[in-house]
């Protein structure tokens, strides 16, 4: 038995499709600063070390700043409201951005502990063998480490968004992104089928925006102007997908809360 509540799913998606325009000058705005973040991807094969390392900087910083408003809109989310945060108070941005690295850096450790040994011994294995990567064996062996990996991360991935939600609704508390009981109840109270559901259509719904992001580019790559397709991607796709992804996220942490308060 799954021991679920009855959730609409659907809901939660409409939702989460709806959220990223409530607030369509934050939205534009959050689009500017991921391009500003894309500059480096962009200009990476410049021979300009100077402005390469200056990039290199903003791409950072902004890289935190995004991820401290990721978690902003968790935060909002958990607490009812319905329209997009605004993009203010950036030192608070900032630092919760570092938060959400750390969280990030946690889960990541145990993949890294079992794939970096076997990196290793792949590659003292070649070593000593006289064989070069393109071996067979270890053409397979690398298939192994990236089948672990996809496997991990697929499981791992929801647990995450579950505690950074956690994380968000309790004050930006970063204890609270480990409080492993807690997180756990919130989905016991969801019900593990009703969880699958909702990550698998979220997982489908972001894939289908990576690939009109990706067909964007494309598109114009086949004109000679990539340059604008990156531009309009970033601008527009990019902070979709990632507001629709912590949206949606909050939501469905929300209805396995205790104390729910958005319909």
């Amino acid at each position: 038995m799954d021991g679920g509540i009855i959730i609409n799913i659907g809901e939660i998606i409409n939702s989460s499709i709806r959220y990223p325009l409530s607030n369509k000058r934050t939205f534009l705005f959050l689009g500017l600063i991921v391009i500003l973040g894309d500059l480096y991807s962009i200009f990476g094969s410049a021979t300009y070390n100077r402005l390469i390392t200056i990039l290199g900087i903003l791409a950072l910083i902004i890289a935190f700043v995004k991820s401290g408003y990721q978690l902003r809109i968790m935060k909002f989310s958990t607490a009812g409201n319905n329209t997009l945060p605004e993009l203010n108070k950036w030192k608070d941005l900032f630092i919760n951005g570092l938060k959400v690295i750390v969280v990030t850096l946690v889960y990541v450790i145990p993949i890294m502990v079992i794939v970096i040994p076997m990196i290793f011994i792949i590659a003292i294995t070649s070593i000593s063998s006289g064989n070069n990567l393109a071996d067979t064996n270890i053409f397979k062996t690398f298939g192994l480490v990236s089948i672990i990996v996809g496997l991990y991360m697929v499981i791992i991935y929801p647990i995450f968004f579950m505690s950074l939600a956690n994380m968000a609704k309790n004050g930006d508390n970063i204890d609270k992104a480990f409080k492993f009981s807690a997180i756990k109840n919130i989905i016991s109270n969801v019900g593990l089928g009703n969880f699958i559901i909702w990550y698998i259509f979220t997982g489908l719904i972001f894939l289908f925006l990576f690939i009109v992001g990706f067909g964007l580019s494309s598109i114009f790559n086949l004109i000679h102007y990539k340059f604008i397709g990156d531009v309009l991607a970033s601008l527009t796709v990019t902070p979709f997908g990632l507001i629709f992804l912590f949206r949606s996220a909050s939501l469905i942490y929300l209805k396995g809360s205790a104390d729910e308060t958005l319909d």
